[in-house]
């Protein structure tokens, strides 16, 4: 499929309107515009509709906290990637220095010390913060770079005292600062 889909004009997939297809998720037929692209699957779309698919990964987020933990460190590397001005040349894994299952349990075994539990997680309660600020660091230096991405620089705490941190290091005394 993917060769058949290769194939196909650009003004295949420009050319949406008033086309219609049937979600296998929501069983109904919706604007082709609410399906993502899929090279592998004969018409060149995925088979659920975008809102069938939010929704899933809505629910996962809920009750996966594999997932949470994967999605919460890809967002904060590509956060400080976007930062450094760079382009992703390595893999999340790369950047935070440590196998994703390594880094969960870091990231687990932390937020227990702190006294926070895995329903305060999958609820949305706490966020991935960098423990010291990336304002703190000069991303355009390589070993300041990494040090910034680094596993151990980063821990979950409330969104209430990650707005109150700011750019303040979370374990007290600024020294760039002297706040």
């Amino acid at each position: 499929y993917k060769q058949v889909n290769l194939l196909r004009d650009k003004s295949y997939y420009n050319n949406l309107e008033g086309r219609l297809k049937y979600c296998s998720k929501c069983k109904s037929d919706k604007p082709l515009s609410r399906f993502f692209k899929n090279m592998l699957t004969l018409d060149g779309f995925t088979h659920g509709c975008k809102d069938c698919r939010y929704e899933h990964i809505k629910q996962r987020r809920k009750t996966d906290i594999q997932f949470k933990l994967k999605e919460h460190l890809r967002s904060t590397t590509s956060r400080l990637i976007n930062l450094a001005g760079k382009i992703k040349e390595q893999s999340i894994e790369e950047t935070i220095d440590a196998e994703f299952t390594e880094a969960e349990n870091i990231l687990l075994d932390q937020m227990f010390k702190d006294g926070y539990t895995v329903e305060q997680l999958l609820n949305g309660e706490l966020e991935l913060d960098h423990k010291q600020p990336l304002a703190w660091f000069d991303l355009t230096n390589e070993d300041e770079y990494r040090e910034a991405g680094h596993i151990s620089n980063f821990h979950y705490i409330t969104k209430e005292e990650n707005q109150k941190k700011g750019d303040r290091y979370a374990h007290g005394y600024n020294i760039v600062t002297g706040k």
